[in-house]
């Protein structure tokens, strides 16, 4: 594989290969990077592991690959360009979060062990390796797992530390996006979308307790609280909320998702004040 750039102007740059065999995912990092996560292992006696490597229009940069033992889920990153990823540990049921510098080297700000898997991003046929972290500006990073169907979430701060108040703790599990029939071999969902808010406030899209309502989004605050008069509920049964990203000034645009009968469905963009109080309703999509 290889980098392409195409300038304003049309002119296109061609970078160097990069090698590209095995099982890997791409992704782009904030400052026009990209890295390719190549995965090995993890069935009947061979041991997990995960390639990172970072490159450019100039081929691999600099300390990079690096290998590490176990599946890590998608990236993130930190204000300041540092690498983060989430490593589980299904054995111990662990999860711990790695930071590395744009040198590939690793820094001693992760966290220790948690004591939960970091939930999945997508729970059909693949090999697993847990979703991305969420990163503040402050930097504190937010993990997420599902022990026992349960949503928990921690946060840890810049120094690798838990914070006080943390971790939350909720009955129902993690939202998830798309749908499944019965006849869809090796089918499964997304985790919905989650989001941090300007000041560190943690949006999580959560399913429904039962069957018979809907699913919600709840604000929690820095220090692991509730954020009053959240959460924000969808009332009719089988909805969710699929995505939650926040603006500037603090407001919660949710994607609420709607079954309308016939197997058909709306598509509805919520617009929700930090108070809870839902500003807006557009619906995008009808049936």
């Amino acid at each position: 594989l290889s980098m392409t750039l195409v300038a304003r102007d049309g002119t296109v740059q061609n970078g160097t290969t990069v090698p590209a065999d095995g099982l890997a995912e791409l992704q782009m990092g904030p400052d026009g990077t990209g890295y390719r996560l190549r995965y090995a292992g993890g069935d009947g006696d061979a041991p997990a592991s995960t390639e990172i490597t970072r490159f450019g229009v100039d081929g691999v940069a600099a300390g990079w690959p690096v290998s590490l033992d176990g599946h890590v889920g998608p990236l993130a990153f930190a204000p300041d360009g540092r690498v983060i990823v989430t490593l589980r540990s299904p054995e111990a049921n662990t999860s711990q979060t790695l930071v590395f510098d744009r040198d590939g080297q690793r820094v001693p700000l992760g966290s220790d062990e948690l004591p939960m898997l970091v939930s999945d991003a997508w729970n059909g046929a693949s090999l697993g390796g847990g979703s991305a972290p969420l990163v503040a500006s402050d930097g504190t990073t937010f993990v997420l797992g599902e022990p026992g169907g349960r949503t928990t979430a921690f946060a840890i701060d810049a120094a690798g530390q838990v914070v006080g108040g943390w971790p939350y703790h909720t009955d129902v599990g993690l939202g998830r996006k798309g749908a499944c029939t019965g006849l869809d071999q090796g089918c499964g969902v997304w985790q919905a979308n989650h989001a941090v808010g300007p000041d560190g406030t943690l949006y999580v899209a959560q399913a429904a307790p039962h069957d018979r309502t809907g699913g919600s989004i709840v604000a929690i605050a820095p220090d692991g609280t509730v954020r009053p008069g959240w959460p924000v509920y969808l009332t009719k049964a089988g909805a969710a909320f699929w995505s939650v990203v926040v603006g500037a000034d603090g407001t919660a645009y949710a994607l609420a998702i709607e079954p309308e009968g016939r197997g058909r469905s709306s598509a509805t963009i919520l617009g929700i004040d930090p108070d809870s109080t839902v500003l807006s309703r557009t619906t995008v999509v009808e049936p």
